[in-house]
């Protein structure tokens, strides 16, 4: 399932990207069934008045887990972004 956010303008994408990502391999271990395996992929969408948009997929055990598993992604993603100083975009995200 794909997560859609942004960073704030003159965050370093490399160190953004690096963040996120080990963020979403942390929170989706706990969330996939035993022996399950999948790798979470980041992808720079556009380019916004507010920041850079980018989406994550992550993979969930079942459906009812998912919403467990975005709640989880996004409250470690916004503390780990912060802790490094990356400002999360504030506007809406709009999707195409």
């Amino acid at each position: 399932m794909p997560r859609r956010s942004a960073v704030g303008l003159g965050a370093d994408l490399d160190v953004a990207e690096t963040t996120v990502l080990e963020v979403a391999v942390e929170v989706q271990e706990r969330h996939l069934a035993d022996g399950q395996s999948c790798t979470p992929t980041l992808l720079w969408e556009r380019l916004q008045s507010d920041g850079v948009a980018f989406s994550v997929t992550l993979r969930a055990r079942n459906f009812d887990d998912s919403r467990r598993l975005i709640s989880d992604f996004v409250k470690a993603l916004y503390t780990r972004l912060t802790t490094h100083g990356i400002a999360v975009a504030t506007a809406p995200t709009r999707v195409p």
